[in-house]
C-alpha cells in the first residue's frame, strides 16, 4: 500500500468518526442549566460544613432556617477570590469593618499586591 493510499485511508476515517461525533451531539442537545436560587437544602446537605459550624448556627439550622451565603466573590488574574477572605474578614461585615480591615491591608502589602486589595475592596464596596 502507497503513502497516499495510507493518506485516503486516515482522512476517510477521521471523516467517518467526525461524522459520528456530529451525529451524537446534535441528539442530545440540551438546554443550558439554570440555576435554582429556591432549592432548600436539609442540614445534613451541607456536608463537612457542619464540623466549622457554630452550635448555634447549627441549632438555627435544625429549626427549619436556611443558611445563606454571604461571600462576595471577583475575579483577579484569571482566578476567583473570595472578596471577605482577602480583606481577613468574616463574611457579611459591615461597611465601618470593611473599610477598618482595607485600610489596615493596604498599610501591610507591598505596592505589587495593591491593587488586589483594592480589588476585592470595590467587589464588597460597589464602588
Amino acid at each position: 500500500m502507497g503513502s497516499q493510499a495510507v493518506f485516503y485511508f486516515i482522512i476517510g476515517l477521521g471523516g467517518f468518526f467526525a461524522f459520528i461525533f456530529m451525529y451524537k451531539s446534535k441528539s442530545g442537545i440540551r438546554a443550558p442549566s439554570r440555576l435554582n436560587l429556591k432549592a432548600q437544602k436539609s442540614p445534613s446537605s451541607f456536608g463537612s460544613l457542619g464540623a466549622k459550624m457554630s452550635l448555634s448556627t447549627q441549632s438555627e439550622m435544625s429549626q427549619g432556617l436556611q443558611m445563606k451565603n454571604l461571600n462576595v466573590l471577583f475575579m483577579y488574574n484569571g482566578h476567583s477570590w473570595d472578596a471577605y477572605e482577602v480583606l481577613g474578614i468574616p463574611a457579611g461585615s459591615g461597611r465601618s469593618e470593611i473599610d477598618r480591615a482595607y485600610a489596615q491591608m493596604i498599610q501591610k502589602v507591598g505596592p505589587d499586591s495593591k491593587n488586589f486589595i483594592e480589588t476585592a475592596y470595590r467587589s464588597l464596596t460597589g464602588q
